[in-house]
């Protein structure tokens, strides 16, 4: 709750994933992929395999990463996007159904309102090549979340 996220014990990463982790989630330099482990990861998996966890997350993130969600995200940086843009990106993207499964959650900075996270509900085994589409598709719907918020650049602002 602190934010004292060196003190959490570090998941097991190899060096591949280590490496792509730092470069996808940049929350590395302050330890949040431990946050993100205890409190996701091993709900999913228990104590063990956070290499497992990433590997699928990035393989997710890449296929997210590779789809028009992607182009809509770059095209609104420093801009405001509604999350029914947002979730309509994700249908074209994916699949009728599929940005019902997304909730965006905002946070305020400065007087600002920031779309902070992307919540992607999944259902179905994570397999490398496999149609995440489908993944999402099979999660239960889930809240919208904040209505819009901006898509703020990467680093500290």
């Amino acid at each position: 709750e602190a934010r004292r996220w060196n003190e959490l014990p570090a998941p097991e990463l190899d060096a591949d994933t280590a490496e792509r982790l730092a470069v996808a989630m940049p929350g590395t330099a302050s330890f949040l992929e431990r946050h993100e482990w205890i409190k996701h990861g091993t709900c999913f998996f228990g104590d063990r395999n956070g290499d497992e966890y990433y590997d699928d997350s990035l393989l997710v993130l890449d296929a997210i990463n590779a789809s028009p969600v992607a182009d809509v995200l770059a095209a609104h940086v420093g801009a405001e996007l509604t999350t029914a843009d947002l979730r309509r990106a994700f249908d074209d993207a994916f699949g009728a159904g599929a940005g019902d499964r997304v909730q965006v959650q905002c946070t305020g900075d400065q007087g600002r309102v920031l779309i902070q996270e992307l919540k992607i509900a999944l259902s179905g085994e994570i397999t490398e090549g496999g149609d995440v589409g489908a993944l999402i598709r099979a999660a239960s719907p889930q809240s919208a979340g904040c209505s819009a918020g901006t898509v703020d650049p990467a680093g500290l602002q």
